[in-house]
Protein backbone atom coordinates (compact mmCIF):
# COMPACT_ATOMS: atom_id res chain seq x y z
CA UNK A 1 0.00 0.00 0.00
CA UNK A 2 3.06 2.84 1.05
CA UNK A 3 4.87 1.56 -2.01
CA UNK A 4 1.28 2.85 -4.52
CA UNK A 5 1.21 5.71 -2.78
CA UNK A 6 4.85 6.95 -3.00
CA UNK A 7 4.34 5.82 -6.59
CA UNK A 8 1.69 7.92 -7.27
CA UNK A 9 3.40 10.82 -5.33
CA UNK A 10 6.31 10.22 -7.45
CA UNK A 11 4.20 10.60 -10.95
CA UNK A 12 2.16 13.61 -9.50
CA UNK A 13 5.31 15.54 -9.01
CA UNK A 14 7.08 14.21 -12.30
CA UNK A 15 4.12 15.43 -13.67
CA UNK A 16 4.06 18.88 -12.24
CA UNK A 17 7.81 18.92 -12.89
CA UNK A 18 7.71 18.76 -16.66
CA UNK A 19 4.83 20.63 -16.88
CA UNK A 20 7.06 23.80 -15.45
CA UNK A 21 9.65 23.05 -17.41
CA UNK A 22 7.80 22.81 -20.29
CA UNK A 23 6.01 26.14 -19.27
CA UNK A 24 9.20 27.36 -19.10
CA UNK A 25 10.61 27.08 -22.13
CA UNK A 26 7.13 27.77 -23.74
CA UNK A 27 7.74 31.53 -21.87
CA UNK A 28 11.70 32.12 -23.02
CA UNK A 29 9.99 31.69 -26.42
CA UNK A 30 12.99 29.63 -27.56
CA UNK A 31 12.86 29.12 -31.08
CA UNK A 32 12.26 25.74 -32.62
CA UNK A 33 9.66 22.88 -31.20
CA UNK A 34 9.43 21.55 -28.02
CA UNK A 35 8.57 17.93 -28.57
CA UNK A 36 6.99 16.10 -25.31
CA UNK A 37 6.79 12.68 -24.63
CA UNK A 38 3.21 12.05 -23.74
CA UNK A 39 0.28 14.21 -23.84
CA UNK A 40 -0.22 18.00 -24.31
CA UNK A 41 -3.77 17.43 -23.15
CA UNK A 42 -2.78 18.22 -19.45
CA UNK A 43 -1.82 21.76 -19.69
CA UNK A 44 -3.47 24.52 -21.53
CA UNK A 45 0.26 26.14 -22.50
CA UNK A 46 0.86 23.03 -24.00
CA UNK A 47 -1.99 22.67 -25.82
CA UNK A 48 -2.29 25.63 -27.38
CA UNK A 49 1.21 26.38 -28.12
CA UNK A 50 1.96 26.49 -32.10
CA UNK A 51 4.76 25.41 -31.39
CA UNK A 52 4.09 22.00 -29.53
CA UNK A 53 3.61 18.35 -30.25
CA UNK A 54 3.34 15.53 -28.10
CA UNK A 55 3.86 11.82 -28.79
CA UNK A 56 2.21 9.40 -27.02
CA UNK A 57 3.76 5.42 -27.60
CA UNK A 58 1.14 3.43 -25.68
CA UNK A 59 -2.52 2.56 -26.80
CA UNK A 60 -4.56 2.15 -23.87
CA UNK A 61 -6.94 4.72 -24.81
CA UNK A 62 -9.04 3.80 -27.99
CA UNK A 63 -10.49 6.42 -29.20
CA UNK A 64 -12.39 4.36 -32.55
CA UNK A 65 -14.99 1.45 -33.15
CA UNK A 66 -13.29 -1.80 -34.25
CA UNK A 67 -13.54 -1.30 -37.40
CA UNK A 68 -11.73 2.27 -37.27
CA UNK A 69 -9.14 0.94 -35.16
CA UNK A 70 -8.57 -1.76 -37.57
CA UNK A 71 -7.62 1.05 -40.25
CA UNK A 72 -5.23 2.82 -37.99
CA UNK A 73 -3.63 -0.72 -37.35
CA UNK A 74 -3.11 -1.59 -40.94
CA UNK A 75 -1.73 1.70 -41.46
CA UNK A 76 1.73 1.31 -43.76
CA UNK A 77 5.46 2.35 -42.49
CA UNK A 78 5.19 6.73 -43.02
CA UNK A 79 1.65 6.18 -43.27
CA UNK A 80 -0.97 8.64 -41.15
CA UNK A 81 -4.42 8.45 -39.87
CA UNK A 82 -6.76 11.40 -40.66
CA UNK A 83 -6.94 14.11 -37.20
CA UNK A 84 -9.47 13.84 -34.81
CA UNK A 85 -9.92 15.88 -31.71
CA UNK A 86 -9.67 13.38 -28.37
CA UNK A 87 -10.68 13.30 -25.16
CA UNK A 88 -9.05 15.91 -22.93
CA UNK A 89 -8.58 18.64 -20.26
CA UNK A 90 -7.58 20.72 -23.42
CA UNK A 91 -8.45 20.51 -27.27
CA UNK A 92 -5.42 19.25 -29.26
CA UNK A 93 -5.44 17.88 -33.00
CA UNK A 94 -3.97 14.19 -32.89
CA UNK A 95 -3.49 11.69 -35.74
CA UNK A 96 -1.88 7.89 -35.86
CA UNK A 97 1.41 7.82 -37.20
CA UNK A 98 3.20 4.43 -38.16
CA UNK A 99 7.06 4.72 -37.93
CA UNK A 100 8.23 1.31 -38.69
CA UNK A 101 6.93 -1.87 -40.97
CA UNK A 102 4.82 -3.83 -38.76
CA UNK A 103 5.51 -7.34 -40.08
CA UNK A 104 4.77 -10.41 -37.82
CA UNK A 105 5.03 -8.18 -34.61
CA UNK A 106 2.37 -7.00 -32.46
CA UNK A 107 -0.37 -4.47 -34.26
CA UNK A 108 1.16 -1.36 -32.29
CA UNK A 109 4.38 -1.59 -33.46
CA UNK A 110 6.08 1.75 -34.52
CA UNK A 111 2.27 2.96 -34.34
CA UNK A 112 2.14 6.52 -32.49
CA UNK A 113 -0.28 8.94 -31.50
CA UNK A 114 0.90 12.76 -32.25
CA UNK A 115 -0.82 15.39 -30.56
CA UNK A 116 -0.23 19.31 -31.73
CA UNK A 117 -2.50 22.08 -31.33
CA UNK A 118 -5.76 22.57 -32.96
CA UNK A 119 -4.26 26.04 -35.36
CA UNK A 120 -1.54 23.12 -36.71
CA UNK A 121 -3.80 20.69 -38.43
CA UNK A 122 -1.94 22.02 -41.68
CA UNK A 123 1.31 20.87 -40.70
CA UNK A 124 -0.20 17.10 -40.10
CA UNK A 125 2.06 15.94 -42.97
CA UNK A 126 4.66 18.16 -42.61
CA UNK A 127 5.47 17.32 -38.47
CA UNK A 128 4.69 13.56 -39.69
CA UNK A 129 7.53 14.35 -41.78
CA UNK A 130 9.76 15.34 -39.51
CA UNK A 131 8.92 12.76 -36.62
CA UNK A 132 9.31 10.00 -39.45
CA UNK A 133 13.05 11.57 -39.89
CA UNK A 134 13.84 11.61 -36.34
CA UNK A 135 13.54 8.00 -35.92
CA UNK A 136 16.97 7.80 -37.42
CA UNK A 137 19.10 6.56 -35.38
CA UNK A 138 17.62 3.68 -33.96
CA UNK A 139 17.46 3.99 -30.57
CA UNK A 140 18.22 0.91 -29.95
CA UNK A 141 18.79 -0.55 -27.10
CA UNK A 142 15.83 0.47 -25.68
CA UNK A 143 12.98 -1.61 -25.86
CA UNK A 144 10.33 0.90 -27.12
CA UNK A 145 13.05 1.50 -30.46
CA UNK A 146 10.08 1.11 -32.82
CA UNK A 147 8.33 3.98 -31.07
CA UNK A 148 10.75 6.26 -29.58
CA UNK A 149 11.95 9.04 -31.48
CA UNK A 150 16.26 9.90 -31.06
CA UNK A 151 15.70 13.24 -29.21
CA UNK A 152 13.77 11.83 -26.99
CA UNK A 153 15.76 9.00 -26.13
CA UNK A 154 19.04 11.17 -26.52
CA UNK A 155 17.15 13.61 -22.98
CA UNK A 156 15.83 10.21 -21.61
CA UNK A 157 19.85 8.65 -20.93
CA UNK A 158 20.43 12.24 -19.96
CA UNK A 159 18.42 12.27 -17.28
CA UNK A 160 18.88 8.47 -16.78
CA UNK A 161 22.76 9.35 -15.85
CA UNK A 162 21.92 12.09 -13.25
CA UNK A 163 19.55 10.20 -11.23
CA UNK A 164 20.72 8.54 -8.06
CA UNK A 165 21.77 4.80 -8.17
CA UNK A 166 20.43 2.10 -6.01
CA UNK A 167 23.72 2.75 -3.58
CA UNK A 168 21.90 6.30 -2.68
CA UNK A 169 19.00 4.45 -1.81
CA UNK A 170 20.47 0.60 -0.47
CA UNK A 171 18.73 1.67 2.99
CA UNK A 172 15.13 1.71 1.56
CA UNK A 173 15.72 -2.12 1.01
Amino acid sequence: MQCEAAREAIGRDRERLETNLARQWLQAAAPGWLAIDGSLTGSAETAGHPRTVGLIKSHNTQFFPAADQAQILALAPGARSSAFVPRGRYPVCSWYLRLREVGDREPYFGLIRVETAIANLPLADTLSRWLLAEGRPLSLPDSRWDKMIYPIRDCEQYLRSREPTRVNFGWLG
